[in-house]
């Protein structure tokens, strides 16, 4: 992927979850084992216009999921920074929350 240029627009977007015979359900491949539990709010994003439906793990721009019974791990490379990647991060938490009260 290379170094993307500063003050440059970069798009990234959330993998979609593939079909996983083996546990009957839709899984992400996460990176360094730092994801270590299911849940409906994890989730990996990569650039956009990535090739490959199941890019290498590695590649996350950032990735946000279960590790313990009451914990969430927030793994951001750049061009991201903390604060960016904890307010996609919420608001992707928030959101899971309030489609399950609807």
């Amino acid at each position: 992927l290379g170094e993307q240029p500063v003050g440059e627009t970069v798009r990234i977007s959330s993998k979609i979850p593939l079909w996983n015979p083996e546990m009957g359900s839709l899984v992400v491949k996460f990176d360094r084992g730092r994801v270590t539990m299911a849940s409906s709010k994890n989730f990996a994003m990569f650039f956009d216009g990535l090739d490959d439906p199941d890019p290498d793990p590695s590649e996350a721009v950032l990735q946000f999921g279960k590790t313990s019974r009451r914990s969430f791990s927030c793994d951001y490379r750049a061009p991201l920074g903390a604060l960016q990647a904890f307010g996609i991060a919420l608001a992707e938490f928030c959101w899971k929350i309030d489609e399950k009260a609807s």
